[in-house]
């Protein structure tokens, strides 16, 4: 860890920690790092989501960056448009499940993979650098938020008929406000979508993945057969069944390890003669 990338990036309260001027560096230093290079910007619903993007993209802008601004989208989001799209760096401007008052960037590569620690220590180095490109260099500020369209689809072609089936959504007034009941509602399943308002007074306040039993209760109110809530940025989850019980994180994961090692096993083999030609 450096100064100010911690272990999940850069985080702060607004205004106090996390100043205009370290924006503008940390955006200006990517294009130090890369000449020139793509930069695709998601946020959570945050207040000051627009002030730490506007911050982060006019220090990569005047370093001759080109910024894709794909507007309010989960951190998987960022990692699977930035490479679908073939950008050189992805940027989350989120504080994932902290209060309000806080923000926070954090950049992917190429791949859509968080920075290594050496490289953002490398990228830490280059704030004390400035990039400022003359007129004919300077780069280019996109707002494109139907990307996120690309990412719902995605996420829909992964998933599997939920017809019939009662799930409760809670957002936690995050980034998965709009895109969670969309894919659920696109896959079939009847949506109870609580906490999922584009409200950044009220991200993580009360709801989502860090107070499960205000899912539970939805559950058990609406009588669903399973709910599901995220964190501010959505890259947490917490479910809870019909009868109430509660799943965290490391269940999940198991969960999800048994049915991928049972589809291992039972799938066909290649060489198979019933599926051979």
């Amino acid at each position: 860890m450096g100064i100010y990338f911690g272990t999940d990036g850069i985080r702060g309260i607004i205004n106090n920690d996390l100043c205009f001027d370290l924006m503008y560096k940390c955006g200006n230093a990517l294009t130090i790092l890369k000449e020139k290079p793509t930069i695709l910007i998601g946020r959570d619903t945050r207040n000051s989501g627009s002030l730490v993007t506007l911050g982060v993209s006019s220090g990569a802008v005047q370093g001759g960056a080109k910024v894709i601004d794909v507007g309010i989208i989960p951190t998987s989001g960022v990692a699977y448009l930035t490479k679908k799209l073939e950008c050189d760096f992805g940027v989350v401007i989120s504080a994932s499940h902290n209060p309000p008052e806080f923000n926070g960037i954090k950049v992917f590569d190429k791949n859509g993979y968080k920075l290594l620690d050496e490289k953002e220590n490398e990228l830490e180095k280059k704030f004390i650098k400035s990039n400022l490109k003359d007129n004919s260099e300077i780069g280019s500020y996109s707002y494109c938020p139907s990307f996120s369209n690309c990412y719902i689809n995605y996420l829909v072609g992964l998933g599997c008929n939920l017809q019939g089936l009662k799930i409760v959504l809670d957002a936690s007034n995050g980034a998965s406000f709009s895109i969670a009941p969309k894919v659920f509602k696109k896959l079939g399943a009847h949506v109870f979508a609580t906490n999922c308002k584009n409200n950044g007074d009220k991200i993580n306040y009360n709801c989502g993945s860090l107070y499960p039993e205000v899912l539970k209760r939805n559950v058990l109110k609406f009588k669903a057969d399973i709910g599901f809530a995220f964190d501010g940025d959505a890259d947490r989850i917490v479910a809870v069944d019909r009868f109430g019980n509660i799943l965290d994180g490391d269940k999940i994961l198991y969960i999800l390890a048994k049915y991928y090692n049972c589809l291992l096993y039972t799938s066909p083999s290649p060489r198979d003669p019933k599926t051979s030609r």
